[in-house]
């Protein structure tokens, strides 16, 4: 009974149905309709009582409503029946579609689920979203509040009863906070362990460290092996006096020189600043003072220069 009152437009209908649940299946669907019926024109009901005669379109409605199912080995889709089956875990983890013409579909229980939360819960008591209201091992847990040192890290659950959870990552790997000139400085070797720190050097420090050589009468060689002030020129003036040039770059007041000592036995040096373009080197006999070339060999020179 319950059948026919659900299709009893298929039957009983006189009339059209504009509206009401079915009226879809009504579109286009003429309550009567001229047939050739014997060899003779006629005019006949569009329906499914005795002495009627359906049209095609109308056949073809109540073939396609839900009182008659697709081909039980046709794989479901998003609009037909057919056939399913329960996806494995793994077969979720892949995304894997179909086997063996069965449409696949997971179960609540195996799909993950994202968390954004201010910190980690301590309970598996209900929590989130989820229809049952417990998290699971597998789910993710994003902390987004602000002020948290946590801020951005990205946790998954190993153990949802106890609950345990692995640091996956950092979203957001740079720490909240911080002041104007301040660096990200590592705590410890644990990964995106990091902190603010104000630096030993303001921003702006430029820094050339080299080992530095003279023979001869040849000007001096440098090996440099970090220079972010600029293109440094290294010339010989006179016997034991010598000239590092980088133009506008050695600034009075801030510009700072360290050096390691003479390397060969005997010698002296001296090094300063002569204007904002050159710094001179003088090397000379320690026990005599006079000027003496060929007394730096690979020494260490530091020149620093502030913003």
């Amino acid at each position: 009974m319950a059948i026919i009152k659900e299709f009893r437009e298929f039957f009983l209908r006189n009339i059209k149905l504009p509206t009401g649940t079915k009226k879809d299946q009504e579109a286009n669907a003429a309550v009567t309709y001229t047939a050739i019926i014997d060899g003779v024109s006629k005019t006949v009901y569009n329906r499914f009582l005795k002495h009627n005669y359906p049209s095609e379109d109308v056949f073809k409605k109540l073939f396609e409503s839900i009182t008659f199912k697709l081909n039980t080995e046709d794989t479901a889709t998003t609009s037909e029946q057919g056939l399913v089956k329960i996806a494995t875990d793994t077969q979720v983890q892949l995304g894997t579609s179909t086997v063996d013409g069965y449409q696949l579909v997971p179960k609540p229980s195996q799909v993950l689920y994202l968390y954004t939360v201010n910190s980690l819960p301590t309970n598996s008591l209900p929590f989130g979203f989820r229809a049952n209201g417990n998290f699971k091992v597998g789910d993710l847990f994003l902390i987004v509040l602000t002020t948290s040192a946590d801020f951005g890290k990205l946790y998954i659950c190993t153990d949802a009863d106890t609950p345990t959870f692995s640091l996956l990552g950092v979203t957001h790997p740079i720490p909240i906070g911080g002041t104007t000139g301040q660096v990200i400085e590592k705590i410890d070797s644990t990964n995106f362990n990091t902190q603010w720190a104000t630096p030993i050097l303001p921003n702006g420090t430029k820094i050339a460290m080299l080992y530095i050589s003279q023979t001869s009468t040849n000007a001096p060689t440098a090996v440099e092996i970090k220079n972010s002030i600029g293109t440094f020129t290294y010339s010989y003036t006179n016997t034991g006096l010598y000239a590092i040039t980088c133009t506008g770059a050695f600034l009075a007041t801030k510009t700072f020189i360290r050096f390691s000592g003479v390397s060969r036995l005997g010698g002296k040096v001296d090094i300063l600043r002569n204007n904002d373009n050159v710094i001179v080197i003088a090397t000379y006999d320690f026990s005599t003072g006079a000027a003496q070339n060929a007394l730096l060999g690979s020494d260490w020179l530091e020149i620093i220069t502030l913003p």
